[in-house]
Order: C-alpha cells, then sequence, then structure tokens
C-alpha cells in the first residue's frame, strides 16, 4: 500500500488492522483508493504511481484472497504452539492421541471413519463396541483402541455407567444370560438391549446374535423377575438350603446365525459404521482399478484449502447407497438426494431429474453402485452430481477393462506432472521430492517405474508450481524424455 498506492504508514497500518480481522467492507470500500487514489486522503493511488490499471486491479484481488484466510501473528502463534503439542502427542503417545481424537467426534461418522483409517495406518487396531471392554468413550486397551458403547444408539450414560460398575466390581459377564441377569433395571430396555446385540457389543457370549435377538423379549422378563425375587427376599432360603445361588435362566431357543449382509447392516444401523466387514470389500479391486476417489482424501482437499483440484473433476465412485430422498424442483420435475459411500467414508449424491428418470430401477438404499459423475465443491461441501449409475461389477472383467488397459486408461486421464524412473530408486525419488517442495502449488505429481509399470501419487504434501527452470532441472535430473506435463 504505501510503495504502489502512496499510501502513508499510517493510513497502510490501519489498512493492514483490517486485512487482519476481515474486515471486508473496508478492504472492498480500499479497492478504489489502490488503484485510482483520493485525493481528500492525499493518497496518489497505483496508476498514479507508473502502475497500469490491469495490473493494479490484479495485485488488489490478491489481496483480498489472502485476506480471506490471513492470520494475526497472535492467533498464528497459538495454532502453531497447539500444532507442534499436538504432534509431538501423536508421535510420542499415538493410541492415546487417536483415542481422544476419536472421542471428540463421535457422531460425526464421516469424521469418525478418517480417523479410523489414519489409525490403521499407524497400525493401530481399533476393536468392535463391547461390554467386556468399551465404556462411554474411544479408550485404549493393550495395544488397541476400543470403540465406546457411546456410539452405539439408544444407550443413554446412565446404563453405560451401570456396565462399567458392573463389570469392575464383579468380573466380566460371562453369558448372554449372565449379562441381563446382572444389568436388569430401568436403564436396560427392550430397544438398548436390541441396539447392544446388533453392533456385536454382545458377541462371544455363548449365543449368536440371531440367537440373542429371537430370545430378546424372554431374556428380559426372566431377568427382571428374578431381579424382583431377590430385591423381595423370596430367594434366602434357596441360599440357605441350597447352598448355591438360585437362578431362574430359561431355556432359551436356538437358530443359526443370521446373514452376512444383514449383520454388516445391523452394525451400520445402531453405530453407523460396519464393525465385522464391509459390503465394498470385494469391490475394493473395481474401486481401485478405475481409479475411484477415495472420499478421506477428498475431505483432505477441501481440509487443506486445495478444493480447487477437485472442484468439476469427472469422477467414477463405487459406493454403497444409504439413503434416498426425492424432492419436487421448481419445474415440477423429481430430482434425488442420496447418501453414498466407499470404505472411508461418507459423499451427498445428488440426482438431477433426467439422470433420476434413466436410471430410477438402479437408486435404491441398500444397492452398491457404479456412478459416473462430477465433484462440485461449495460453501465447504463436496458434491457428486451423477450422470450414469449403474450396478457396479465386481470385477474389471465384467466391464471388459483388463487390469492392465485399466491403468493404462486411468494415467491417460490424469493432469499433471509425469516422472518415469527405471526403478524405486529411493535416493533419486528423495532428491526430486526435495526439489518438488520448493515449488509448492497445485499440479500434482506422478512417479512411473518402468520395471513394475506402476503409476505413484506423491500426495497431497507435494502438489508443485510448474515453472520452466523446475522443469529444466528435472530433465537433467532424470532425462530429457522422463518428464512430461499434461495440463
Amino acid at each position: 500500500f504505501q510503495t504502489l498506492g502512496g499510501y502513508t504508514m499510517g493510513q497502510a497500518d490501519n489498512i493492514r488492522r483490517a486485512i487482519s480481522k476481515k474486515k471486508m467492507k473496508i478492504i472492498e470500500e480500499n479497492r478504489r483508493v489502490f488503484v485510482y487514489g483520493d485525493p481528500g486522503q492525499n493518497i496518489p493511488g497505483a496508476i498514479a504511481n507508473g502502475v497500469s490499471e490491469a495490473a493494479a486491479q490484479s495485485i488488489y484481488d490478491e489481496i483480498v484472497e489472502f485476506a480471506n484466510y490471513a492470520f494475526n501473528k497472535a492467533h498464528a502463534v497459538c495454532y502453531a504452539v497447539v500444532s507442534y503439542q499436538t504432534a509431538y502427542l501423536k508421535v510420542k503417545y499415538p493410541k492415546a492421541f487417536m483415542a481422544a481424537l476419536l472421542t471428540s467426534v463421535i457422531g460425526d461418522v464421516t469424521k469418525t471413519v478418517i480417523y479410523i483409517n489414519e489409525c490403521a495406518r499407524l497400525s493401530i487396531n481399533v476393536l468392535s463396541p463391547h461390554v467386556n471392554r468399551s465404556g462411554n468413550r474411544f479408550s485404549v486397551v493393550g495395544d488397541d483402541i476400543v470403540f465406546p458403547l457411546l456410539g452405539i444408539k439408544n444407550l443413554g450414560r446412565a446404563l453405560i455407567d451401570k456396565i462399567e460398575k458392573e463389570r469392575k466390581e464383579n468380573g466380566k459377564f460371562k453369558s448372554y444370560w449372565d449379562f441381563c441377569k446382572r444389568i436388569s433395571g430401568t436403564e436396560l430396555n427392550r430397544r438398548a438391549l436390541e441396539c447392544l446385540i446388533k453392533a456385536g457389543a454382545l458377541d462371544g457370549l455363548g449365543m449368536n446374535r440371531c440367537e440373542m435377538l429371537r430370545n430378546l423379549d424372554l431374556a428380559i422378563e426372566s431377568a427382571a423377575k428374578e431381579s424382583a425375587m431377590y430385591a423381595g427376599g423370596q430367594l434366602d432360603m434357596f441360599s440357605v438350603f441350597g447352598g448355591e445361588d438360585y437362578s431362574s435362566e430359561p431355556v432359551f431357543s436356538k437358530c443359526d446365525e443370521l446373514p452376512k449382509n444383514e449383520l454388516l447392516n445391523f452394525e451400520k444401523e445402531v453405530a453407523g459404521l460396519y464393525f465385522s466387514g464391509h459390503p465394498l470389500e470385494e469391490y475394493r479391486g473395481v474401486s481401485e482399478g478405475l481409479k475411484c476417489p477415495k472420499t478421506a482424501d477428498l475431505y483432505d482437499y477441501l481440509e487443506s484449502g486445495k478444493e480447487s483440484l477437485i472442484d468439476n473433476r469427472k469422477v467414477q465412485f463405487v459406493g454403497i447407497i444409504n439413503s434416498s430422498k426425492k424432492k419436487v424442483t421448481k419445474r415440477d420435475e423429481i430430482m434425488a438426494f442420496c447418501s453414498v459411500e466407499d470404505l472411508y467414508g461418507e459423499l451427498e449424491m445428488i440426482v438431477f431429474p433426467k439422470v433420476l428418470t434413466e436410471f430410477s430401477g438402479v437408486i435404491t438404499v441398500g444397492n452398491i453402485v457404479l456412478v459416473d459423475g462430477k465433484l462440485s465443491v461449495k460453501d465447504e461441501e463436496i458434491k457428486l452430481l451423477a450422470e450414469k449409475i449403474t450396478v457396479a461389477p465386481k470385477s474389471l472383467q465384467e466391464l471388459g477393462i483388463s487390469p492392465e488397459n485399466a491403468e493404462k486408461t486411468s494415467s491417460k486421464q490424469r493432469k499433471g506432472l509425469f516422472l518415469r524412473f527405471p526403478d524405486k530408486n529411493e535416493k533419486l525419488i528423495n532428491s526430486v521430492k526435495n526439489l518438488v517442495s520448493i515449488f509448492e502449488g497445485k499440479t500434482p505429481v506422478y512417479l512411473y517405474y518402468e520395471d513394475t509399470k506402476q503409476y505413484e501419487f506423491l500426495g497431497n504434501d507435494y502438489l508443485i508450481s510448474v515453472n520452466d527452470p523446475m522443469i529444466k532441472e528435472f530433465k537433467i535430473k532424470i532425462g530429457e524424455n522422463n518428464v512430461v506435463l499434461r495440463q
């Protein structure tokens, strides 16, 4: 402002404060002053100082863009301190750190899945909820993290506290009946017990989930009856004369376990997650072969401020439809809003009327689909705009694509800087990474290894700003014909 606009130090300092506090009205009002000047304030303006109008406007656009995300120094220092503290905790105490992080997002399925995937990357197992190990928050047990009972629907804190207290005072629960008998009371109602069973929190206690659900009412009624008899003192004589505690354990009926997909649906229904598997696991090969984006990666782009790299990107997406709602447009046409999930999280899929008319038969909750569409990022939300929806194949061969051809096709569609190597030479690759880190930007970098015919995306931390000196340096390092830029 002082050099180009001709502001005094005091005038420039006022604008600096407006930028640091994101006072956009003041910032926009000063555009005219910066470019054209203001005789009343004795400010000549950028044009009077020899800067073209177009250049001055462009410079001010960058100032406005900076103001949108800039922090004042005090704010930035606080964030830096917290960043160092959390980084230290994650390195030194990864299990406790991730357990605390997961606890902070209980109820947010998308973030929970992202953090569980991060645990997997750190080789930390996240165990499914169970009455013999879980409490009201994510906790560390040995080398693992345990999913909390609080993450299951219809379980109040009073019931969870009672389960923890009983387990601590009288030991682990030995059977389904043992649990019902010891926890019987107002806290353990039919709905809560059903959700515990569906989540798998009573697995391994002598009965399968189908048997527990079938005998649910009998278990609750019998446990309540026995509890009432103990409370009324009616069972004392059994203890005296029989020498053993009386038990009114009913005879539970037996049955085969439910199909795997029903068990998974139960887990999703009551906890928002799959614990004993995932319906999309057998579609992993198709998803990877078609280079479908991972929802966790997409949210990484959003959180790191690089949403422009995915906005309007054409994608293929393999996912399961979790929900579908139809709405009538202003033109009296019907469109749909669906929640679709891959192995890493959920996205909202928008199906416009024309597409809905053509593919309505496929859009059913529980269906696993292959979507051709486009990503849209707006107001910090990611949407998948569907253009074609079909039942997902279980192999690339069903699409008439061999894994080799899939790799070739996807690599041709990618945009970015491609660097070719004879093999995975770590020393050479590290020197390339060091060079890439100097030119931070928005262009993705891919490495190609001739010996394995495989591509490797360097990741969001190595997005590059392409320029001629950098391209020249790469060609010197790895050869003239081993550097290709696709824009």
